[in-house]
């Protein structure tokens, strides 16, 4: 399995008992740049969705990255992009099953921030609608930098919005501070009306005349990624620093709301402007500078079930050191691991995102990475097999049934497919079937071997085997019978035994000529 990076981290607090992390970052992506948001729609696809700087949402379905982009916000954004402008957030209604809602944050052509909802096709799952967007904020930026840009729902069901202090270095506007302004904050909002937002009425400052009453927190300089812990609520904060420190801002779940996260009053636990004995400051939970980095970004709390020794931890990274850092958080006790010294094989990380079953994603260039505790364990990755099409081949001996099927598995340099099987009704036909390489480019022929029950599992020879890009297998049943056809896989590596993948049921009835 091809590999970024292999490292050991060790995990201690206190007392705790050393426990090690045997972190790998494998490409699932490739080629494709700038994707500044990772997330799924929740809607029990697997799909990722990759929103890009540059104004594109492309989805990876788990075999190919999606072309045409499901949204395309180019002709709506700052032209040029200049500091940090762009499309930067995206987060799917937690109802978006039903609703077809979905939220964005970008700058627009007057370098403003704008939060927009837009709708799924009526027609269409992989494409939006573009002519649906309704906008709910815009807010005026003084610089082209420090435009946050993180979208998400907590568990409470209201929409936060974190936002940068307005750009240029130092807060000169001391907005950041400012409650009657919308910069420097994490916003919280209830967008749960056909049309517009409503304010929470326990937002903090509601009752304030003196201060937006969006506000939730403030205090923040720029943002660059929050993320709530699916468990249990936790919300943890990345503000990226001036010149001297790097921080992360943990609120557990429960902390009543309002809270002054300090700039510019502090740069994490430094005094940098102002009254410095200001009373009611939180401070960060955990800081760092260099040579740690100068740039954090914040990460996502592993929820998954296929690497037990990472659940619970929050992954962050560094910009510029490529420095990469776990973190628990466990009421009074926090735990940290370090790679103090790990630089060139993750530089770059531009944002984390998770998949529908708490996989961690990162991204880096034009890959995407997932994250994992040793070998990547091949149902981690959430990829369903798509059939484009069923057919009846009459040219091939007897009644040829091709089912052309996206291969989930041609992406590993070794072959990790031990069998397909697919399942006639009401006959009850079986069939296991073997592959031996590419035909016809990115195509591969698969005989039936036996039907009617008959199972066999094939012999592979690795050298046969050299196919390395998404392709499309084709199935071949010598037996013609009509019925909904079913789906499966098993998938596994040399010696390591098979686990099932996925289970996909056609739409329609195949008949025979």
């Amino acid at each position: 399995m091809r590999r970024i990076l292999i490292l050991l981290f060790a995990l201690c607090a206190g007392s705790s008992a050393a426990q090690t992390l045997d972190l790998r970052f494998t490409p699932v992506v490739d080629g494709i740049s700038g994707v500044v948001d990772i997330t799924h729609a929740g809607d029990g696809s697997g799909r990722l969705f990759l929103a890009q700087r540059g104004g594109n949402i492309r989805i990876w379905n788990g075999i190919t990255v999606q072309s045409p982009a499901f949204l395309s916000l180019a002709d709506s954004l700052t032209r040029p992009l200049q500091g940090e402008q762009g499309l930067l957030g995206l987060v799917f209604a937690p109802d978006y099953a039903s609703s077809g809602r979905f939220y964005v944050n970008y700058t627009d052509t007057t370098g403003s921030t704008r939060i927009s909802r837009f709708r799924v096709s009526a027609t269409d799952p992989d494409l939006a609608d573009p002519n649906s967007e309704e906008v709910l904020l815009s807010i005026s930026q003084p610089f082209a930098n420090h435009n946050g840009g993180q979208l998400a729902f907590g568990p409470d069901g209201m929409l936060y919005i974190a936002t940068g202090d307005g750009g240029s270095g130092g807060d000169p506007l001391d907005l950041a501070q400012n409650r009657s302004s919308l910069l420097g904050k994490l916003l919280r909002i209830d967008v749960s009306p056909a049309t517009g937002y409503v304010i929470p009425p326990d937002n903090p400052f509601v009752s304030d005349p003196g201060a937006r009453p969006e506000v939730w927190a403030f205090g923040l300089r720029n943002p660059w990624r929050f993320a709530f812990d699916s468990a249990n609520g936790d919300l943890y904060i990345a503000d990226v620093g001036q010149d001297t420190f790097e921080e992360i801002n943990l609120v557990q779940a429960g902390t009543p709301a309002g809270l002054n996260f300090g700039w510019r009053i502090f740069e994490g636990n430094l005094c940098f402007s102002g009254n410095c004995n200001t009373p009611g400051l939180t401070p960060p939970t955990f800081q760092y500078g260099q040579p740690g980095g100068r740039a954090v970004i914040g990460g996502r709390v592993y929820r998954g079930s296929s690497y037990p020794r990472m659940q619970g931890v929050y992954f962050l990274a560094d910009f510029l050191s490529g420095n990469l850092w776990g973190m628990r958080g466990d009421g009074a006790v926090t735990q940290y691991i370090s790679a103090p010294n790990f630089n060139s094989p993750i530089s770059g990380v531009q944002t984390f995102g998770a998949d529908e079953v708490g996989n961690v994603y990162l991204s880096v260039g034009s890959q995407i990475l997932l994250l994992s505790d040793g070998e990547p364990v091949a149902s981690a990755i959430p990829i369903g097999p798509g059939i484009t099409g069923a057919w009846f081949d009459p040219a091939q001996s007897g009644h040829g049934i091709f089912l052309e099927v996206l291969d989930p598995t041609a992406n590993f340099p070794h072959p990790r497919l031990l069998a397909w099987w697919f399942t006639f009704d009401p006959a009850g036909n079986q069939a296991w079937f073997g592959g031996t390489g590419p035909i016809e480019g990115d195509r591969a022929i698969v005989d039936v071997v036996q039907t009617r029950g008959g199972r066999w599992i094939p012999n592979f020879d690795p050298s046969q085997v050299v196919n390395d890009t998404w392709g499309t297998l084709q199935f071949r049943f010598d037996s013609c019978s009509s019925g909904t056809v079913e789906f499966s896989s098993a998938i596994g590596g040399f010696g390591s035994g098979s686990m099932s993948l996925t289970r996909l049921t056609l739409p329609s009835t195949l008949t025979c000529p």
